[in-house]
């Protein structure tokens, strides 16, 4: 299980303003993004996850990271060990993780068949 909670906690950020994640060649690279109430800066933490690794989950922190991480996973994959919302479908339903031949354009989830 990768912690990155020691980092983020080393960056004595006030608040957590998203999580965001990108595939790089067979691993998932999770960005979180945080604030700190002094300062308008933006901070940015990143992790690479290899497929079937777990990340353990910010909510000790930051109680918002429960629906971030959620989508991290519903849409990617990515597990979060300690968020209860982890591996429970919250938008799309049952099934796996959205297919890599799917594109999003606007409101509408198109194909590349399409």
């Amino acid at each position: 299980m990768l912690n990155v909670t020691d980092e983020i906690k080393k960056m004595k950020a006030d608040r957590l303003v998203s999580i965001t994640v990108a595939k790089e060649k067979g691993k998932n690279i999770v960005f979180y993004h945080l604030a700190r109430n002094d300062s308008p800066e933006i901070l940015e933490y990143s992790i690479k996850v290899p497929k079937n690794e777990q990340v353990k989950s910010l909510i000790d922190l930051f109680e918002n990271a429960a629906l971030y991480e959620a989508e991290a996973t519903e849409l990617f994959g990515v597990k979060f060990r300690g968020n209860e919302l982890s591996g429970k479908r919250l938008f799309q339903g049952e099934g796996p993780p959205i297919p890599k031949t799917c594109a999003f354009k606007g409101a509408f989830r198109v194909t590349k068949d399409a």
